[in-house]
């Protein structure tokens, strides 16, 4: 009772204060900055308001209307963002579905995850490569910075490993080479990027890893996910000491902090997804976060070849290169790891097809869930839910937002 409350103070509020009743009893009301005011109780820290309604509201109403998107249904969430399946209805494109990509509500307010997230932003809509997602919009709704971007229909390199595992049935030499020749590819792409005026923007990627490597079902390879990316469109810089990226994927230098990253961290992290989709085992990964980084400075590395005969030697020499741990007999960009790779796979006669790569993938892995699905189990896509109070809307558009999703389906509801 108390929550629902709650709700139906922020539901009649008319700015970021929220006022209460004389008298009125509130859960956590210090938490939410909690003051007497003519005797009456006010609370006035936003953010925390903000985060109580997005955490304690139940499956925040979807499918839901963001400006001129519905989303259907919530595809995953991290501590900096959340990812929907989306359709997007404009009056003269019609409907198609998209994926949006929002900043956390509860981060919305923070400038420095704005700053990330924008970053992103600025990186993505800029590239305009096969082997990278396609951005159609950053924009801001409520306050909510979000990135629209295309739909792909296939499965994680990731996935397609763990099938293959689970199988007992390696994948094959030319379909990972074909994996590698095409994020090698969108690293080339990212990393010339420019702006207007020809200065390289310095983008590094920085989290090159399994889970950001979706093969779709064409058999194209793409690299998603610049949430880490450094690049010289961004405004924060990271702090000496601190490291982006997952540990097990992190090039030596980058925990040294000696000298400013380049793209061949990205060469390395490539060379250990290689390495790793190759043999059905973790190169670097440790039983804790510091015996990962110890492997990464000093484990010895096995030669390809001797966990995996099947392996060209060219291939597996190419992979070796990528994983000197002095970045100065490293390939120097992506350009020379795609070149090198490509004529290894030549020279070996692999034939590395990215039609050869589709059929793989989905004999593995089964087909994925297409967007389309959800038609099929809900018979149609519902009607954008009305808005709320407009005098609400303008005075505080984002805290408007969430309390539309509280309400979407009748009253604000106590949290389970």
């Amino acid at each position: 009772m108390k929550n629902k409350r709650l709700y139906q103070l922020a539901w009649e509020a008319t700015s970021a204060e929220l006022v209460a009743e004389p008298n009125t009893e509130l859960p956590r009301s210090r938490a939410f900055g909690g003051s007497r005011r003519d005797g009456r109780l006010t609370l006035s820290n936003r953010p925390a308001i903000l985060a109580f309604v997005h955490e304690t509201h139940p499956s925040h109403a979807l499918p839901a209307r963001f400006g001129k998107y519905t989303l259907l249904s919530k595809i995953a969430e991290g501590g900096m963002a959340e990812i929907f399946l989306a359709v997007e209805d404009t009056p003269h494109t019609g409907r198609r579905f998209v994926i949006i990509k929002r900043i956390h509500p509860t981060r919305a307010d923070d400038p420095d995850y704005q700053d990330f997230f924008l970053s992103e932003g600025r990186i993505s809509i800029r590239c305009a490569h096969p082997n990278i997602p396609q951005v159609y919009e950053l924009d801001r709704i409520g306050g909510i910075y979000y990135l629209a971007m295309e739909v792909i229909r296939g499965h994680t390199l990731l996935e397609f490993v763990r099938c293959c595992h689970i199988r007992e049935e390696p994948a094959t030499v030319s379909s990972l080479v074909c994996v590698g020749l095409g994020v090698a590819a969108a690293l080339e792409h990212a990393h010339s990027l420019t702006d207007v005026d020809g200065c390289p923007l310095g983008v590094i990627h920085r989290d090159v890893s399994p889970q950001n490597i979706l093969i779709d079902d064409s058999g194209t390879v793409k690299l998603i996910d610049f949430g880490v990316a450094r690049s010289s469109v961004q405004e924060h810089r990271t702090r000496t000491g601190v490291v982006k990226g997952k540990f097990s994927y992190l090039a030596p230098e980058l925990l040294e902090a000696k000298r400013p990253p380049d793209a061949r961290v990205d060469v390395f992290a490539t060379g250990v997804v290689l390495y790793e989709a190759l043999t059905g085992k973790p190169l670097f990964r440790g039983s804790s976060d510091k015996k990962t980084l110890a492997n990464i400075r000093a484990a010895p590395i096995r030669d390809l070849r001797s966990l995996r005969e099947d392996i060209p030697r060219g291939v597996a020499r190419v992979i070796h290169t990528a994983l000197e741990r002095d970045p100065e007999r490293r390939h120097a960009s992506a350009s020379e790891l795609l070149q090198a790779l490509d004529d290894a796979a030549a020279d070996a006669g692999l034939r590395a097809s990215r039609l050869a790569l589709r059929d793989e993938v989905r004999a593995v892995c089964g087909d994925h869930t297409p967007p389309e699905a959800y038609l099929a189990q809900h018979g149609h896509i519902p009607e954008p839910i009305p808005g709320l109070s407009p005098a609400l809307a303008a005075r505080d558009p984002q805290l408007a937002y969430f309390l539309r999703q509280a309400g979407a389906h009748g009253e604000p509801q106590s949290a389970p």
